[in-house]
C-alpha cells in the first residue's frame, strides 16, 4: 500500500514526480505565502483554509482536474497545523511555513 512518504517513480516524458511529502510541503509553503500577503491582519477561518488548500493544489497541479489533486488535497489537509481561530491569517501563515519546512527538510 502506498504511503505519503513513499517515493514515486518517474513518469513518461522524462518528468519525475515529486515525493508526496515534498509536494505537501510545497502546497503548505504556497499557502503560507498567500496568507502572509493577502489580508494578513484578518482572522483565519476554516473556510479560508479550505478554499486556500483547494485553490493552491489546483494551481500547483497545472490548473487541471486530471491530475492527482484529490490525493494531494487529502494529504495537505492531514498535514495542516491546527487552526487557532483567534489567530490572524499572517500568524497561521507562519505556522504553515514551519510545517512546510519540517516536511521539506528545512527548504521552505
Amino acid at each position: 500500500m502506498e504511503q505519503i512518504t513513499d517515493q514515486n517513480q518517474a513518469t513518461g516524458g522524462g518528468r519525475s514526480v515529486q515525493a508526496p511529502r515534498v509536494a505537501v510541503g510545497e502546497v503548505l509553503a504556497s499557502m503560507a505565502g498567500h496568507f502572509a500577503s493577502r489580508r494578513p491582519g484578518d482572522l483565519i477561518t476554516p473556510l479560508a483554509i479550505q478554499a486556500c488548500t483547494a485553490g493552491t493544489v489546483y494551481n500547483l497541479r497545472g490548473r487541471s482536474c486530471r491530475t492527482s489533486g484529490a490525493a494531494l488535497s487529502r494529504a495537505v489537509t492531514c498535514a495542516l497545523p491546527e487552526a487557532d481561530l483567534s489567530a490572524t491569517r499572517g500568524e497561521y501563515g507562519a505556522r504553515l511555513r514551519s510545517a512546510a519546512r519540517q516536511l521539506m527538510g528545512g527548504a521552505a
